[in-house]
């Protein structure tokens, strides 16, 4: 059965996984993810693809597209799930430390994504109404790399909800934000002052302001918090750049990968609420296990790139596993799959 898309894709959404209950409730956190993102793509019209990069499954457990489930008929868009077996994993360093590469995994996701733009992010989101809106008019430029704040939520997303009432969920219970250098915890008082502040952009965005463009002249005017969670780039960009540099390691290659978009030279758009992302809470003490990023090494190869304008590009021509047969399960608004083997 031919799975391609009768249209072009405009949009791949790519992000990585594994069934291990990462953070505790991830089927349940990937469930709201998938549900709100599939029921948005219907809603606006917009051709896009889902791919789960499963790296490195666990084999006492079913794979995440056998354990979630997924809506009867989907009009818009596909999922798609990509293994990278064991066998791959183990050739890393830090493979014992490690059990998901996530940046290796979404680096297989993108070298394989159809999408003309490509949205590096995390399974365990829920994308704004207005930012959802914006990726879908068609208005996105080769030219940029968006990014957007990330809202912490300070409860779980009740799933039996309807599409509208999860989306005004989350405006009402976040408790904290990741701006452009800063991280602000929001009292009461604090996000009753960010509700007012999003219905004046709201406001603001029905009359044509949409998001801005930032000039960059140095690493600073980067914006590189909760990076990992959103990164939007032209898919001709990330093969530009190789996606992310291979590294075997844990912290910092989400704002390294910002640094090299901005060393292109990519032009950095910031949105801002309304138009932004709601993340679910997890658990985050198995990073405590995990090897760290010598950064400064980084900030320093980062630096020249930028003054020099010369482009961090850090992998070879085989980056996101090129040369490898992947299986891939591709499922179309049904529990039907399938399998290339």
């Amino acid at each position: 059965m031919d799975c391609s898309p009768v249209e072009p894709v405009h949009i791949s959404f790519v992000v990585g996984a594994r069934n291990d209950n990462y953070g505790g409730d991830l089927l349940y956190r990937m469930q709201v993810f998938s549900d709100t993102l599939l029921a948005q793509w219907d809603r606006l019209g917009l051709n896009a693809e889902l791919i789960v990069v499963e790296w490195n499954p666990p084999l006492d457990r079913r794979r995440l597209w056998q354990e979630l489930s997924w809506p009867p008929r989907q009009q818009h868009g596909r999922v798609r799930f990509i293994e990278v077996p064991e066998e791959i994993h183990r050739r890393f360093p830090n493979a014992d430390r490690m059990p998901h590469f996530e940046y290796l995994a979404k680096n297989a996701g993108i070298r394989r994504a159809d999408g003309e733009f490509i949205l590096a992010t995390n399974p365990d989101l829920v994308f704004s109404e207005e930012l959802m809106r914006f990726i879908s008019r068609g208005g996105l430029s080769d030219e940029c790399f968006y990014r957007t704040n990330r809202y912490d939520l300070a409860c779980p997303v009740p799933i039996q909800l309807s599409l509208e009432e999860k989306l005004t969920f989350c405006q009402r219970n976040t408790f904290r934000v990741h701006r452009h250098q800063k991280t602000v915890k929001l009292y009461l008082h604090r996000r009753m002052i960010d509700w007012i502040k999003g219905m004046k952009n709201r406001l603001m965005n029905g009359l044509g302001q949409g998001p801005r463009e930032e000039k960059i002249t140095n690493m600073d005017d980067v914006h590189t918090y909760a990076s990992g969670d959103f990164l939007l780039i032209a898919k001709d960009a990330w093969f530009e750049l190789h996606g992310y540099p291979d590294i075997f390691t844990h912290s910092h290659i989400d704002s390294i990968m910002c640094w090299a978009a901005a060393s292109l030279p990519l032009k950095q758009v910031v949105m801002n609420r309304p138009m932004c992302i709601y993340h679910q809470e997890h658990d985050r003490s198995a990073h405590d296990e995990r090897p760290l990023t010598e950064f400064r090494p980084w900030k320093e190869r980062v630096q020249e790139a930028l003054s020099s304008g010369n482009p961090l590009i850090y992998n070879d021509e085989d980056w996101g596993l090129a040369g490898e047969e992947l299986e891939e399960h591709v499922l179309i608004g049904s529990n039907k799959t399938n399998e290339n083997e």
